[in-house]
């Protein structure tokens, strides 16, 4: 999933809190062909705002937090307004606290349990959100339009009565 999100970007911006895995990180995207990678070294909250204040502008954010989750960042979040969400929770109970957090700007689509670890209560789940703000917003009108599964099916409809 992240090599297919990676191919179709420009450029990738990474953050990773640990200075080790990020130097891994730079080395990873010199041997590997794909786009130009961004790592910031440093807490998520702290990197968010600084995207936020520099005003960035991303497609898509994959966040996958420690077991203690994303509240810290949440706000930030929501005012640099992705208009799609993918969010990696090994907790249950941060993963719901979170998603209610974001439920005032960010629609679920979808979600998938992973069961890595057999016989033990341990589970990923992997979340996929829709900014869900005014539909006159540019970008999440034409991605509402098009890519949301209710047009697909409305197409679809449409087709086959004509």
């Amino acid at each position: 999933m992240v090599r297919t999100s990676a191919t179709a970007a420009k450029i990738v911006s990474s953050v990773v809190l640990n200075r080790g895995a990020a130097t891994d990180a730079r080395a990873n995207a010199e041997r590997e062909p794909g786009p130009p990678l961004r790592v910031l070294a440093m807490p998520a909250e702290r990197a968010l705002r600084q995207l936020v204040d520099t005003g960035a502008r991303f497609d898509a954010v994959v966040l996958d937090p420690p077991r203690s989750g994303a509240a810290a960042c949440v706000p930030w979040l929501l005012r640099l307004q992705a208009p799609r969400l993918v969010y990696v929770s090994c907790d249950p109970s941060t993963l719901a606290r979170d998603l209610k957090a974001l439920g005032s700007a960010y629609r679920v689509d979808d979600v998938q349990p992973i069961d890595f670890f057999p016989h033990t209560y341990h589970v990923e789940t992997v979340v996929g959100a829709t900014l869900a703000c005014d539909p006159h917003t540019a970008g999440v009108a034409f991605a509402r339009r098009h890519d949301s599964p209710d047009s697909r099916t409305r197409h679809r409809r449409r087709r086959r009565m004509s």
